[in-house]
C-alpha cells in the first residue's frame, strides 16, 4: 500500500511518499497551490453533481443540450492534478504496481475529492483503492478479522425522510436473503422509537452501523451527530464516552436543515467523519453531496456490502460498486463519485477463510504450552 502524507503550510504542500510494497519512499517534496484554486475546484465538482442530480430528477426539459458531466469531471480533475502534484509524486503514482492508496492529509486539504483527480489516463479511483485519514483523527490497528459480523441498520429517526425508511427496510430484507445468517447478524430500528439511550445500547458490540437519516453539524466536531426525533442529537462525544469501537459506519445521509452554518458540503462530511473516527470508529464511509432518492442509491449500497461480506477489503468493495455504477447506470449519474472512505482501504472486516488458511503451528496450542511472552511472539 502507498501512504501519501501531505502537510500544508500556507500555500505550500509537503509530500512524503511511502511505498511499503517496494520499500521505496520520497520525503519533503513540495508544491505550491493557492487555497482559492482548491476551493474553486471543489465548488466546480459540487456544481457538476447538482447539474447531474437536476437532470436525472425529471428536470430534463430545462436543458437544451444534455450535459457531458463525465467529460467535465475529467477536464477539471486533470487540470487540478497537474497543479497539485509535484512531477516526482505524479510519476510515482503512474508507475507504481500498488493497488491501495492511503492519503494522510492536513485538515486544510480534507475537502479535495481525491477519487476524482485525473492523471491523463484515468481517475485515481480507477487506478487505486483509496482511503483517507485527516491528521488529528485517530487511527486504529487492524483487529483480528471475525467470521461473523453484527450489523445495525438505523433508518429515518426523524420520520421525515420517506426514502430513508424505504431504504432501511429494503436493505434489511435483501441482506437477510443474500447473506447467510452464519456470517451476518442484523438488527433494524427505525422512526421515533430511536432514543439516545436505546441507540447507545444497541450500537455496543456492533461491527457495522448503517445510517440513513439526517446528520447534525456543529462548529465543535465532537458535537456532530445523528439527528433524532424531537430535535435530539446523538453526539460524537457521547459515542466516545461509551468506550467502544466499531469497524465501520456507513452514512447515507441528508444534511440537516437545523445544522450550524458551514462552508460547503465537503467540509461538512469531513468534519463529521473525523469526529466519528476520534470516537473510536475504525472506518467511515460518507457522501460528498446529498444522496439521491432513487433505486440506484440502494443498489450501489447493496453491491458494496455484498462484496464486503465476500471477504473483500473496504477499498475493493467500494471500487467494485463504483465500477458497476460507471458501466451500468445512466452516464449522467455520478453516484460512483459521491462516496469516500475514511480509514485504511486495505482493511478487511470479514474473513470467511480464517480457519482454512494453512498454518505451520496451532496458535492455541502455543499459547497453552509456552510462557506468555514466547507465545505472543
Amino acid at each position: 500500500m502507498i501512504d501519501l502524507l501531505i502537510d500544508r503550510v500556507g500555500n505550500v504542500n509537503i509530500f512524503n511518499f511511502l511505498n511499503s510494497g517496494q520499500f521505496h519512499s520520497e520525503s519533503h517534496i513540495q508544491s505550491s497551490i493557492d487555497s482559492d484554486l482548491i476551493s474553486e475546484y471543489v465548488k466546480e465538482i459540487e456544481n457538476l453533481a447538482k447539474l447531474s442530480n437536476n437532470f436525472l430528477s425529471n428536470h430534463e426539459s430545462t436543458f437544451r443540450v444534455k450535459p457531458d458531466v463525465l467529460k467535465e469531471l475529467k477536464i477539471l480533475g486533470e487540470t487540478f492534478y497537474e497543479q497539485f502534484f509535484p512531477s516526482s509524486i505524479s510519476e510515482n503514482l503512474r508507475t507504481t504496481s500498488e493497488k491501495y492508496l492511503h492519503f494522510n492529509i492536513d485538515s486544510s486539504l480534507a475537502e479535495i475529492p481525491w477519487e476524482l483527480l485525473y492523471d491523463g489516463d484515468c481517475f485515481l479511483s480507477d487506478r487505486f483503492l483509496i482511503g483517507r485519514t485527516i491528521k488529528g483523527s485517530k487511527t486504529f490497528l487492524q483487529e483480528e478479522n471475525t467470521q461473523k459480523l453484527k450489523m445495525l441498520i438505523i433508518a429515518d429517526p426523524t420520520e421525515d425522510l420517506e426514502w430513508a425508511q424505504r431504504e432501511g427496510e429494503t436493505f434489511f430484507q435483501v441482506l437477510r436473503e443474500k447473506v447467510p445468517s452464519s456470517i451476518l447478524e442484523i438488527e433494524f430500528i427505525a422512526g421515533a422509537q430511536i432514543t439516545k439511550l436505546k441507540l447507545l445500547s444497541m450500537i455496543r458490540g456492533k461491527n457495522i452501523i448503517h445510517y440513513a437519516g439526517h446528520l447534525y453539524f456543529s462548529h465543535d466536531p465532537m458535537e456532530n451527530g445523528w439527528l433524532l426525533s424531537g430535535d435530539k442529537i446523538l453526539k460524537a462525544r457521547e459515542i466516545k464516552n461509551s468506550a467502544f469501537s466499531t469497524n465501520l459506519v456507513f452514512s447515507n445521509s441528508c444534511n440537516s436543515s437545523r445544522s450550524a452554518r458551514i462552508k460547503n458540503s465537503n467540509n461538512i462530511m469531513n468534519d463529521f467523519a473525523s469526529s466519528f473516527l476520534m470516537s473510536g470508529i475504525m472506518s467511515f464511509i460518507g457522501t460528498k453531496w446529498e444522496v439521491a432518492d432513487n433505486e440506484r442509491t440502494l443498489d450501489f449500497t447493496i453491491r458494496f456490502y455484498l462484496s464486503l461480506f465476500s471477504d473483500k477489503s473496504l477499498g475493493e468493495s467500494l471500487h467494485i460498486a463504483r465500477e458497476y455504477a460507471r458501466k451500468n447506470y445512466d452516464p449522467l449519474d455520478v453516484i460512483w463519485a459521491n462516496y469516500s472512505l475514511y480509514g485504511h482501504p486495505d482493511r478487511i472486516i470479514l474473513n470467511k477463510n480464517n480457519n482454512q488458511r494453512n498454518k505451520i503451528i496451532d496458535p492455541f496450542m502455543i499459547r497453552k504450552s509456552y510462557p506468555t511472552p514466547i507465545a505472543f511472539s
